[in-house]
This record gives C-alpha cells, sequence and structure tokens, in this order.
C-alpha cells in the first residue's frame, strides 16, 4: 500500500463537507455537555485503564462528544481533517502496520509507518522484490532506512 497514491493525494472535499457538518451541528453547548459527561464516566474506569495498555501509533487526546466519523476508507485522511478521537476505521488503514508475528512484540505490535518509507513495486507482475536498486522507471523505490 505505500507504493500506491494514498500518501501523495490529499482529502477530497467530501471529508471537508462532513467537517463542515460536524462544526454546525455538534459544536454548541449540548455536545460540550455531552463531552464533560463522556470524560466524567472516563477518569478511574476500567476502560482508561485499558487504554493505558494498548500501544498507540499516534496520539489519541480528547473526547469525541457528539460527532464521530465511522469509515471504512483505508486512506487516513479522516486524520487530515477530523481529531484522532472522532475517528472509528473498521479496517484500519495504510499508516499502520502490524506484526502478524505475537513473538515479535505481543501488544506493541502496531506502529506508524515511516514516512519516508515506500515499497519499490514491479508495475507488471505488482510484486515488491528484494532489489530496491532495480532501475524500474515505473516503480517507486525505498526511501527509508527502514528495510521493506
Amino acid at each position: 500500500f505505500v507504493a500506491c497514491s494514498y500518501r501523495e493525494n490529499r482529502p477530497h472535499e467530501g471529508y471537508h463537507i462532513i467537517a463542515r457538518w460536524r462544526d454546525g451541528k455538534n459544536r454548541n453547548d449540548v455536545a460540550g455537555d455531552m463531552r464533560s459527561l463522556v470524560e466524567a464516566e472516563r477518569e478511574g474506569s476500567a476502560v482508561r485503564m485499558y487504554e493505558c495498555e494498548q500501544s498507540e501509533p499516534y496520539s489519541c487526546e480528547g473526547i469525541a462528544g457528539a460527532f464521530f466519523c465511522f469509515t471504512s476508507n483505508i486512506d487516513a485522511h479522516s486524520f487530515d481533517v477530523f481529531q484522532a478521537c472522532e475517528i472509528r476505521e473498521c479496517h484500519g488503514n495504510v499508516e499502520i502496520w502490524q506484526c502478524s508475528d505475537w513473538d515479535c512484540g505481543g501488544r506493541h505490535r502496531l506502529w506508524r509507518a515511516p514516512l519516508d518509507c515506500r515499497f519499490h513495486v514491479n508495475s507488471e507482475n505488482m510484486l515488491a522484490p528484494p532489489d530496491v536498486d532495480s532501475d524500474d522507471s515505473d516503480s517507486l523505490k525505498a526511501t527509508s532506512k527502514t528495510k521493506i
């Protein structure tokens, strides 16, 4: 997925339309009261303890309150428009990587993809060969120090 254009594209206007709906309908006293109630309920709860044990690949502070964005998009563009506490993803996104081997880190199996990382992908067979020094001009080269 890091060879595709998700990282080069910006969020389309649909994201900004939803942000305007959020701002127009959920930035009032009632929404503020909801956030305060949720925050008070979270203090000292088992949910808060559970969250502390999680490996967070990105910072998630705040309370969504009356608004949240439930998305099946994997492009991670929601994070460019909304606060992390307002986003719920059903498929995850291309920016968060996960190790399939439990021995590699247990509960810390999630991490942010390096911002400068790109897979070298052969555009004919869509495979990422181990040789990132190929002269295939149609592909993106790995630019990260992270070995892929």
